[in-house]
């Protein structure tokens, strides 16, 4: 018989105390009502001709439906470097690298791009990815508070004489905050660092043809990499980080996240290039999208980034025909919770009014 586990490691007071938090988290039944909690920012899953016309071409390539392996073993596909040029010729980048994930990619650039001396200065909300890279970074690393800009220069200023990183988000999901490219641009100046930013929440919605954040602001700012999420805007998944060639070598030659992980979804990739290789598709659903934020104005806080709003608020029910989610610890801070509302290029007057009558009857204060 083995020997009984000594360890003070105990799974289920460890599961009753994130419980007794409000930290213990279960996925969420699937929903049938008006949806203001997805990411699908621009309806391209709730299109269903769209999606049709998609599974069929991807059906009509022949491609396969695995992977069967890493890139640098079985699973490369011409496809793969195919949407990698068109990601970097989207974005206005030299070069792009296509990862199975937003979260991998922010875990590869993170893990492979500081070194030791190295120090990353980063915002305070930034999302659990760039957190858990910057654990796999051999750099130090300091945190601002958001978006307190004159935090982050006092930071330069003691740091000016080491090689120092900013890594920050263009669109914080919550909150709907942008970055401020000007300012980050002025201290650029000063000091000289290089900004890492995750454009997750603005990729095909900012920017030229939806290209983020950066290229709407490209003449204040420099940036030295960008991450993008496909399963937002696009309504897919995958993620992809873009930047100088050099980097995207680096990253392919010595990224443990690269060459140790099994290649992406091929549909996946399919469907990015199709929509990136038709950008009329989304620059309708993007005029759409705008107009309902337009109507929203009247009844919902105001955000940078329109499409997304929060109501801080208590937790209140629901309504069964509206699909919302209430946040809390430790995905905001417990002073901070509340609705975030997410808006689509799908949602209907009709689900618009029937959320303003929720607003109305739950949390008044709003209206």
């Amino acid at each position: 018989m083995p020997k009984p586990w000594n360890g003070t490691d105990d799974i289920s007071q460890r599961i009753l105390f994130a419980q007794r938090k409000g930290y213990f988290k279960s996925p969420m039944p699937e929903s049938k009502g008006g949806d203001f909690w997805s990411n699908d920012y621009l309806g391209v899953l709730h299109d269903k001709e769209l999606q049709q016309n998609l599974v069929d071409s991807f059906l009509g390539s022949k491609l396969p439906l695995g992977s069967s392996g890493s890139r640098l073993v079985s699973g490369n596909l011409d496809l793969y470097s195919e949407l990698e040029s068109s990601l970097a010729e989207w974005t206005k980048a030299e070069a792009a690298l296509w990862m199975p994930s937003a979260y991998t990619a922010n875990l590869l650039l993170l893990q492979t791009l500081p070194q030791r001396n190295d120090l990353v200065l980063f915002d305070a909300e930034i999302h659990a990815s760039l957190r858990d890279g910057l654990q796999l970074s051999p750099a130090k690393h300091q945190k601002f508070p958001h978006q307190d800009w004159d935090s982050l220069e006092q930071a330069l200023k003691k740091h000016k004489d080491q090689g120092v990183y900013v890594l920050l988000e263009s669109v914080y999901s919550m909150s709907g905050d942008q970055a401020k490219a000007k300012i980050l641009g002025e201290l650029q100046q000063k000091y000289g660092f290089r900004l890492l930013v995750d454009e997750v929440h603005a990729g095909g919605l900012l920017g030229p043809n939806g290209s983020g954040w950066f290229n709407q602001y490209a003449s204040d700012v420099e940036v030295f990499a960008r991450v993008f999420g496909f399963g937002k805007a696009f309504g897919s998944s995958g993620g992809a980080i873009v930047g100088n060639l050099e980097l995207i070598n680096l990253l392919k030659g010595t990224g443990r996240g690269y060459i140790y992980t099994t290649a992406p979804s091929p549909f996946s990739a399919h469907q990015v290039l199709k929509l990136l290789e038709k950008p009329e598709i989304l620059e309708n659903k993007r005029t759409a999208l705008e107009r309902l934020c337009i109507q929203a104005d009247h009844f919902l806080p105001a955000s940078e980034s329109p499409w997304l709003r929060f109501l801080r608020c208590t937790e209140a029910n629901a309504p069964s025909n509206l699909a919302l989610k209430w946040f809390g610890p430790p995905t905001v801070p417990s002073e901070k919770c509340g609705y975030r509302i997410i808006l689509h290029a799908h949602n209907s007057v009709e689900e618009c009014e029937e959320l303003k009558k929720w607003i109305w009857d739950a949390h008044p204060q709003y209206l």
